[in-house]
């Protein structure tokens, strides 16, 4: 999934935009943030923070000393791309530009979040297995032959590092309820497992702390 496939049309604010304004707008959207345009070029966005720095909200941003900072993606860039950028930068949003620097739109961090949900299918039944392996014996056709000799299928893969150490965790997403025969598999071929979640409690609490997640950022 690349950025131009997660845009939507959000207002937008330009530099001559007075800071009650744009206050108006976040608190309208639920955003902490809003793309700055300009002649439909991206300056960048604004932050709740920098309007309430400004001495004066009725002043135009530019009046107030207001510099957006220059946050944008390309509408061809991946969506781990983008969820790297919107972490680094506790972002609530995200312009989005085509190859001329042009303002596409942007993504909303609800609709980036619920894009990833979807992409590690989180709402899908089945069971969690979390293996911890060495970065050097990390196999994924072996794990997932594993699997599938247990008339399984993985769903979506997660990897991990650990910090200061050569051993890292890799999160297996099944299609399977009962993991049994799977982790006895594990077993025999010396895999460490580290957890697991059956069916029964892992779609339970998941879905729940997804939904109320969901939920929240809607408010």
């Amino acid at each position: 999934m690349i950025a131009k496939k997660l845009v939507r049309e959000v207002p937008v604010v330009a530099l001559s935009t007075s800071g009650l304004v744009a206050m108006s707008l976040m608190d309208e959207l639920k955003l902490v943030h809003l793309p700055v345009v300009s002649r439909d070029a991206c300056e960048g966005v604004v932050s709740e923070a920098m309007l309430f720095s400004m001495a004066d909200p009725e002043q135009s941003l530019q009046e107030g000393g207001i510099v957006p900072e220059k946050l944008c993606v390309s509408d061809v860039q991946h969506v781990y791309e983008i969820a790297q950028v919107f972490i680094e930068n506790q972002l609530s949003l995200l312009p989005v530009v085509d190859p001329q620097q042009q303002y596409q739109g942007c993504i909303v961090h609800s609709d980036l979040l619920k894009h990833l949900g979807e992409f590690s299918s989180v709402c899908e039944p089945g069971g969690i297995i979390v293996l911890e392996v060495g970065e050097r014996d990390y196999s994924l056709q072996q794990i997932a032959g594993i699997v599938e000799s247990n008339d399984a299928r993985i769903l979506s893969v997660q990897t991990a590092t650990q910090a200061d150490s050569t051993r890292m965790e890799v999160t297996l997403k099944l299609n399977k309820m009962d993991l049994r025969p799977v982790l006895q598999t594990f077993d025999r071929f010396n895999y460490q497992v580290s957890a697991s979640f059956q069916e029964a409690e892992y779609e339970d609490s998941l879905k729940e702390r997804y939904d109320s997640l969901m939920n929240y950022l809607k408010l």
